[in-house]
């Protein structure tokens, strides 16, 4: 898998064909989008960095009949809910930039 850090087309082509393998496998595939960055705007809002990613997720997701676990959409509300002060501490890598 070469190029899984291209979001859009790209990706969801590779996701499409991971799919079909597990399928052909016998075994069920499950997608979860990726957690969100703890960038915050100075509304004390989530600046979307992985929307695409995201968005290519849950397309496919849909096309192939597969679950779907949205953590992205998920990590923006705990993340906004805790604001950014407290927001660090929702994640194993407390103090990490996220930058």
């Amino acid at each position: 898998w070469p190029q899984t850090y291209a979001a859009g087309d790209n990706i969801s082509r590779l996701v499409a064909t991971y799919i079909a393998e597990v399928r052909l496998h016998g075994g069920t595939p499950v997608l979860v989008t990726p957690p969100e960055r703890r960038n915050f705007t100075p509304a004390g809002t989530i600046r979307p960095t992985l929307a695409d990613y995201a968005q290519a997720m849950r397309t496919v997701a849909e096309e192939e009949k597969v679950q779907l676990i949205d953590l992205n959409a998920a990590s923006i509300r705990i993340y906004e809910a805790l604001g950014p002060m407290r927001a660090p501490a929702a994640s194993l890598t407390a103090g990490a930039s996220d930058a």
